[in-house]
């Protein structure tokens, strides 16, 4: 298992999918009643069979009776693969570290950190005192006990308070992001419940108050709250209210300690706003109004009095790869320029430790960090061994010496380390080796494709040594292209079945991406985005001809965005690969990006387009998966949902794959499984996990032809 906090959680195990025992065989598809709506917009009318399937509340029982059925047709479908699915699962399980430790942070002389032994599904939080010879870690809470009778549960968040005395954290018992968060106290008795959080909690430097975020009614992170212990949640202070619907609040504590930084961001624009956490009736101040288009982050740096502490900045202000500089904390407009733009390399983060700057960048399709020594003028960037590779920036300590970040990478179970701010060598704190896995019997290199307008697109490939290049290979093509993101390279237990069997595994790195930077996203995003779908196209079949693997067992997967990719892709063509996994997919993109009442469709606009506007309404509607199913063959399908979802609703895969069933010309598989007791993330827990992806790998396998 992937030894970081942001591991992205996948959809539930089979055994935790109800409705999904009882369907013969031999029984016709389920297809659910047609019900047309006409949609009307721009002069132009879409007819959807299957608008009736959403519901808000998710509890409509014929709607339910719906997912049952397709769960239970899912499952018989797929029962003689059961015994499959055992075998992978024990040899992920036996793959795994006897251990992993995770979340490593330092605050004040504590040191806390998850620890998940074998045989536990969920993490217990540990601690211990760094300043004591002999102190043995100490145990401040299994989450073990609280996952009990429950089909979800996910220990999401955590906090110790600045005198180490109380604890809060937050989980989620139902895939919806929302949280309950528990605040502890080992002084007393008393224990305190918020509930409705979202994602951020920070302690005020006296340990006296907890600040947390809270959505609005379409689950928007909108409010930054702030709870004096010992009173009432309903009387907690609203700091701070975000009422334009673009944007996103979140919240977290500086690595120098001083500040609460409040982050409010739509797709395009950025804000930051400060809260002093030693002075309890410090007001909240801008750092820089926003301006549309304008992006920022910042770490604070103390000086040697209050009055010589800086904020240091990114910016994409007329740098579209960012500049670095700085201001006075005192006069925040006063801008100094330390680094300008550079076109190969682009920055993505900014921290500070001990005085000198680090910066998180992208280069070559790789994250880097490069540190700074502002005083003596010098830099460094840190080396890694994989050609592609997974880099977190995770929890400064701002006094320490060192720059603590997490990596892993397809062949790597992952790893946190501190790497010195001077010369000397990283220290790794903890580690996920993995058992009876020989990385050397592997490779992991990077190569390319070429786009239809010429454009290098890079693909990461991961294949055994002995594998030999001759088009015979079975291939397995992942894919995300959006929100700048480079989601997709961290160790993934789920892959090693598929390279233990000579599958070929691969990640397109098309535009819409953040890969090389904003540019690379801007290529595959609003009124370009279907240059996204033809990147992806380009991979597959430069992988085919590379002779990497035939195109007879070519096989796609996509996750949410990366979903929308696999039903753009299966539209434009059907014909390349045998079979595509879609897990909650965003296909139904022109209905959803109109309805305004659905929870983020506002903030999404600027990712997308908004389709109230005729020209993007047209873009978006003629590559729309959902609009565009049409009476051809398709690939076998694997579609995946969850009823708690809040970013994707579970109608959209539904109704997808009422419409494939409905028009494809094939004999093919359309398969629905919904997880009725998830969300987006999916499963929790680390064995579920592991049986979630053999269930899934072992279809993929089938399909190939290479269960053997």
């Amino acid at each position: 298992m992937w030894l970081l906090l942001t591991l992205l959680a996948c959809p539930k195990p089979a055994d935790s999918v109800q409705g999904a025992a009882s369907a013969p065989s031999g029984e016709a598809a389920p297809l659910a009643d047609k019900r047309p709506t006409d949609l009307t917009i721009h002069g132009e009318t879409r007819t959807d069979e299957w608008y009736w399937l959403r519901d808000d509340e998710r509890s409509d029982p014929e709607i339910l009776e719906v997912l049952e059925t397709e769960n239970a047709w899912t499952a018989a479908q797929t029962a003689h693969l059961d015994p499959v699915r055992q075998q992978l699962y024990d040899e992920m399980v036996a793959t795994l570290p006897v251990e992993d430790r995770y979340g490593h942070r330092r605050i004040g002389d504590r040191e806390y950190w998850e620890w998940l032994p074998e045989g536990h599904d969920q993490p217990l939080l540990r601690t211990k005192h760094l300043q004591a010879a002999s102190a043995v870690p100490e145990t401040l809470l299994d989450a073990g006990p609280l996952a009990e009778g429950l089909d979800y549960f996910s220990l999401d968040e955590w906090a110790p308070s600045p005198d180490a005395h109380k604890l809060a954290y937050a989980v989620d018992t139902d895939g919806s992001y929302l949280h309950t968060v528990t605040i502890t106290n080992e002084l007393s008795d008393v224990t305190e419940v918020l509930e409705g959080h979202y994602e951020g909690l920070a302690w005020s430097a006296d340990s006296s108050a907890l600040f947390y975020t809270a959505v609005d009614e379409q689950y928007r992170p909108w409010q930054l709250k702030k709870h004096v212990l010992g009173t009432d949640p309903a009387t907690d202070i609203v700091m701070v209210q975000e009422d334009d619907d673009r944007f996103e609040l979140y919240a977290h504590t500086s690595s120098s300690g001083r500040y609460l930084v409040i982050t409010l961001d739509s797709s395009v624009t950025a804000e930051r706003r400060t809260l002093d956490l030693h002075d309890n009736d410090a007001t909240v101040e801008v750092v820089w109004p926003r301006e549309q288009g304008v992006q920022y982050q910042i770490t604070h740096v103390p000086g040697a009095t209050v009055a010589e502490d800086r904020l240091w900045v990114i910016t994409n202000q007329d740098a579209p790869n960012y500049k670095l500089g700085n201001v006075p904390d005192a006069d925040r407009g006063a801008w100094s320029q330390v680094l300008g733009e550079d076109a190969e390399v682009s920055l993505s983060g900014i921290d500070a430790v001990n005085g000198q700057i680090v910066l998180y960048e992208r280069s070559g399709g790789n994250e880097q960090i490069r540190i700074l020594d502002t005083a003596q003028g010098t830099e460094r960037r840190l080396g890694f061994p994989d050609a592609a590779y997974d880099l977190q920036p995770l929890h400064q300590h701002y006094a320490g010496h060192s720059v603590r970040y997490g990596y892993s990478s397809w062949l790597d179970g992952g790893s946190i380390v501190d790497a010195p701010l001077g010369k000397g060598e990283a220290a790794t704190i903890a580690s996920s080796p993995l058992r009876g896995f020989d990385r050397s019997d592997y490779v992991l290199e990077r190569v390319q494709a070429k786009a239809t307008d010429g454009v290098a697109i890079p693909i990461t490939v991961a294949r055994g040594t002995d594998a030999a290049l001759d088009g015979t290979a079975p291939i397995f093509l992942t894919g995300y292209a959006a929100y700048g993101s480079t989601w997709g390279l961290e160790f993934d237990e789920g892959y090693l079945p598929l390279l233990e069997r000579g599958v070929v595994v691969a990640r397109c790195h098309g535009r819409g991406g953040g890969e090389l930077g904003p540019t690379w996203h801007d290529g595959g995003s609003m009124m370009t985005k279907k240059t996204s779908f033809t990147d992806f196209v380009a991979c597959a079949e430069a992988l085919v001809e590379q002779k990497y693997g035939s195109s007879d067992r070519l096989v796609f997967h996509g996750l949410s965005a990366g979903g929308l990719l696999m039903g753009a892709v299966a539209n434009l063509r059907p014909d390349l690969p045998v079979a595509i996994v879609a897990e909650v997919p965003f296909v139904d993109v022109v209905t959803t990006m109109l309805d305004e009442t659905i929870p983020l469709t506002a903030i999404e606009w600027e990712e997308w387009g908004n389709p109230n506007e005729s020209a993007a309404y047209v873009y978006m509607r003629d590559y729309s998966p959902y609009d565009n199913v049409a009476a051809v063959d398709y690939p076998h399908m694997l579609i995946r949902g969850g009823l708690n979802d809040t970013s994707v609703g579970y109608w959209e895969p539904t109704k997808w794959a009422q419409r494939l069933r409905d028009r494809r010309t094939d004999d093919g598989q359309t398969l629905l499984r919904v997880d009725l007791a998830g969300g987006h993330g999916g499963s929790s827990g680390r064995y579920g996990y592991a049986k979630d992806q053999a269930w899934t790998m072992a279809w993929v396998l089938e399909r190939m032809d290479a269960l053997e």
